[in-house]
């Protein structure tokens, strides 16, 4: 029983197998039968629009002179406008078949040309690419460590730049103190000066009436002596004074000019370190 299934088995499989062949036989040959159907229908319609054409063009005119012949010569025409336009098809066709064969000789060509190349990629001794790799992974390593440091030298070049702008700003702020000092000194000159030529007016007035008072007289009243005496001394404090205040004056203008000098110096030095940088 064993051995009839197996031969059973054997038989179903055979006749499977020639079954599954005569299917895809019969599916070719309908395949082909639906090509060449296609190929009739589309036959028939160029046939069918040749005739219409025919009709339209050659036949037309036989039956405008009511006759059952078309004439010959018409015939003729005819038939050579449609061998013009045939030949024109195929000229263009072959055109088209020309350049599908060069483009067929290029693609052949650069898949040869790419075949070579994989088999001298194949020949490439991976040692070598290897070696290469490792060269290019050490160059970006130190790469990577003089980035890190030219990082770290920008951080230290922006902390001084940050450090040297707060200096500059404090002496600006200095700079703005002594400036509005000298002006309150300048100030102040303008107003000992004004003092100075009032008290010289008023020595040169007494001077005058002192003259005059002794021309009237022998000598000089003693109440206008002690006053001119007072005049005088007043006028040699305001002048003392006025000395104090131009050397005070001198020694701002100095410490301003000072400040600018180094305000100067630092700003250059800083400058240099930033292009540095």
């Amino acid at each position: 029983m064993e051995e009839k299934s197996e031969i059973a088995e054997d038989e179903c499989a055979a006749v499977k197998l020639h079954i599954a062949c005569y299917r895809d036989e019969s599916e070719r040959v309908l395949d082909d039968i639906r090509a060449v159907i296609d190929e009739m229908e589309t036959s028939i319609g160029e046939i069918k629009k040749e005739t219409n054409s025919f009709r339209r063009e050659v036949m037309f005119e036989a039956e405008m002179r009511h006759s059952k012949f078309a004439s010959t010569d018409r015939i003729l025409s005819y038939l050579q406008e449609k061998w013009k336009l045939k030949h024109l098809l195929i000229t263009k066709l072959q055109e088209k078949n020309d350049v599908l064969q060069s483009q067929i000789a290029e693609a052949e060509r650069q898949l040869g040309a790419k075949k070579d190349l994989a088999d001298i990629l194949h020949a490439v001794d991976f040692d070598q690419l290897t070696i290469q790799n490792q060269q290019l992974l050490s160059r970006i390593r130190d790469r990577t460590h003089e980035f890190h440091r030219i990082k770290a030298s920008s951080n230290k070049a922006m902390k001084a730049l940050e450090t040297v702008r707060k200096q500059l700003q404090n002496f600006q702020t200095e700079g703005t103190h002594v400036k509005q000092k000298l002006d309150e000194d300048f100030s102040k000159l303008d107003r000992a000066k004004g003092e100075i030529n009032r008290s010289n007016k008023m020595k040169k007035r007494f001077k005058e009436l002192l003259e005059i008072g002794t021309q009237e007289s022998d000598g000089p009243s003693p109440p206008h002596a002690l006053e001119y005496m007072q005049l005088k001394e007043s006028a040699q404090r305001l002048q003392k004074e006025v000395e104090q205040w131009k050397k005070k004056v001198e020694i701002a203008e100095l410490t301003a000019s000072q400040l600018e000098r180094q305000l100067k110096c630092r700003a250059s030095e800083n400058k240099e370190k930033s292009e540095q940088g």
